[in-house]
């Protein structure tokens, strides 16, 4: 006797509007999300655009913006993506300082006044003056935002911490006396955490700007040698409500193998005192760090990602060319190494908004 053999065919457009949701939260890629919101009307409907937090970060390729430029991005799968740049951003003084909740920052010094820009909604926020030649952002939040900046060009002059609640016309500004970082901020929690070059720590009310604690925190191990160039550097990151020193020792003459990173917990000890203990375990999370900032994820929301690692960015010359190189650090090891992408620049990280 023969056998008939029957064929089902599945009309993937009459998905119930709950799977195409699920299945639309799975996409860690935006390029993905957009072409899966493109076979039907149904998929278009179902599949909202809204901000995953399983959402991996983007390389900015450049900073300076001109005039019918294009800013370009790699993704996680390194696919180049890019974004034409309104008119309205974009002149002679504009520079992109940095990226923060999908947003990057710019300062225009002609008219003396930063302003943010998402390059996937298109959306800016024009901002209050402020009398600063630079500026990197520390938080963007729903309802306010925190920079840190200077008068002067010179990154070793005093500095302004600045804070404003979106809406109001005039930012609540503060002069930090003394040396502090241009980066390697920190806000967790309704507090900033600013970072001074002798390893001191002020923590403000971003309500309020006021000073409510200073840390002078001591090392239990040795203390690594503070460096101020490009390539190196200390950050301050929040893990899991505690508060992380992540410091990169200047790699720019190193090559990859010979990069290295230290890491240190903040513990309270008796009489107010702290202490930075070294760690040598983050568990689940990976960092990213750049030159402005380190912030972490789970690597377990991320196929092929690795726990208890740093991704970064160095420059290296590769065929008598200086190009980016992505490199992987595992901090149990105390190893670094190159992924197999070669980025033609790109140093600053960029977590993609789909909804403001």
């Amino acid at each position: 006797m023969e056998l008939k053999h029957h064929t089902f065919q599945q009309d993937w457009s009459k998905l119930t509007p709950d799977l195409i949701h699920l299945i639309s939260t799975k996409f860690t890629e935006i390029s993905d999300l957009v072409r899966f919101r493109s076979v039907c009307k149904n998929f278009h409907a179902f599949a909202f655009l809204q901000n995953s937090v399983n959402r991996l970060p983007w390389l900015l390729k450049t900073l300076y913006p001109e005039p019918d430029s294009l800013f370009h991005f790699y993704s996680s799968s390194f696919e180049s993506h890019k974004f034409h740049i309104p008119q309205m951003i974009c002149s002679k003084k504009s520079l992109v300082r940095s990226s923060c909740d999908g947003y990057l920052i710019a300062y225009d010094s002609e008219i003396s006044s930063p302003f943010l820009f998402n390059p996937i909604t298109r959306r800016k926020i024009s901002l209050p003056p402020l009398n600063v030649r630079w500026c990197n952002a520390i938080y963007i939040g729903k309802e306010e935002i925190g920079i840190i900046g200077s008068v002067s060009n010179d990154v070793n002059k005093s500095k302004i911490l600045a804070f404003l609640t979106l809406g109001d016309d005039c930012w609540r500004t503060v002069e930090l006396e003394g040396l502090y970082k241009s980066y390697g901020h920190l806000y967790d929690d309704k507090k900033c955490y600013v970072y001074r070059h002798d390893g001191c720590i002020d923590v403000r009310d971003t309500s309020t700007s006021d000073l409510v604690l200073q840390i002078k925190p001591k090392f239990v191990s040795a203390r690594p040698k503070i460096c101020y160039s490009y390539g190196g550097g200390s950050y301050l990151v929040a893990l899991d409500q505690e508060i992380f020193q992540v410091y990169r020792v200047n790699d720019d003459s190193l090559p990859v193998e010979q990069c290295y990173f230290d890491i240190h917990r903040l513990e309270s000890v008796e009489n107010g005192e702290f202490k930075w203990v070294r760690v040598r375990d983050i568990g689940d999370k990976m960092l990213f760090a750049d030159s402005v900032r380190v912030f972490s994820l789970k690597a377990s929301d991320f196929e092929g990602y690795k726990g208890n690692s740093i991704y970064f960015v160095k420059f290296e010359n590769v065929f008598s060319e200086w190009n980016c190189v992505l490199c992987r650090y595992d901090i149990k090891d105390g190893r670094a190494e190159r992924l197999p992408y070669l980025v033609e620049y790109g140093n600053t990280w960029f977590m993609p908004k789909l909804v403001d």
